[in-house]
């Protein structure tokens, strides 16, 4: 079993104050050519996809939601579960549609942020449209009108965004059934994932002195059944500098 230092291992700095940082990091995160499906989500140091507070946003730190943005702006359509809608409130931007997956069109207790421009596109049955409707309040969007109730295959979805909206580049952000349906298609998975709170024990055994707010990552390396091997070091008490 081999052991990789993570790669590009390189020394680049990218600042969102920046603009042209902005667009080099859009360009990196830029999908290839042609049909491409990517999911995206935040996840904390145990695994899990939910906040204290029962949604993602209880999660997020640091650059994250700026990422999310860059991933939505180099994507032709965002992918979300009626779950997510109704668990934490989800902007629905203006430059790509969010596409939201529901057979019944019952948007009842949703919490969708529209503004002027708000681009929504519904994928639901024939039946579900009209309910969609009423429970969107009037609220502007358009309908995909799939055979069946649904639920549908992943396959089905990505090849009718593609054939009625030209959408090539898909973003996943979930929740976990949007995630699973759209497993088997997925190009590429996007994880952001949170460290342990600083101001607990979360993560790091019991016994380990010192402050975790001193710890510095000074290495990240891989193997091949990607494992990730964090290296971290500190000057706190009791933990020698250059002994991790």
């Amino acid at each position: 079993m081999n052991l990789y230092r993570v790669l590009p291992a390189d020394s680049s700095v990218f600042s969102f104050e920046s603009e042209q940082d902005r667009e080099l990091l859009a360009t990196e995160l830029a999908p290839p050519p042609g049909p491409f499906v990517r999911a995206l989500m935040v996840t904390a140091s145990n695994g899990t996809t939910i906040g204290v507070d029962g949604t993602s946003r209880s999660l997020t730190r640091g650059v994250d939601r700026k990422m999310l943005r860059l991933f939505r702006e180099t994507s032709d359509a965002i992918v979300v579960g009626m779950a997510t809608i109704r668990a934490e409130s989800v902007p629905v931007p203006d430059y790509a549609p969010l596409v939201v997956l529901s057979g019944s069109g019952d948007f009842t207790g949703h919490k969708l942020l529209m503004k002027p421009g708000s681009q929504l596109l519904v994928v639901t049955s024939e039946a579900g449209a009209k309910l969609a409707t009423e429970t969107l309040s009037n609220s502007a969007h358009q309908t995909l009108i799939l055979p069946g109730t649904g639920p549908w295959k992943a396959e089905q979805v990505r090849d009718a965004l593609l054939a009625e909206r030209n959408a090539q580049h898909l973003l996943i952000e979930g929740g976990r059934t949007i995630w699973e349906t759209f497993a088997g298609i997925t190009d590429e998975v996007c994880l952001s994932v949170v460290p342990p709170p600083t101001n607990t024990q979360a993560g790091i055994p019991s016994w380990w002195p010192g402050d975790t707010t001193s710890w510095n990552l000074v290495s990240l390396m891989s193997d091949d059944e990607k494992m990730l091997y964090y290296r971290y070091r500190t000057t706190s008490a009791g933990v020698p500098l250059g002994k991790l």
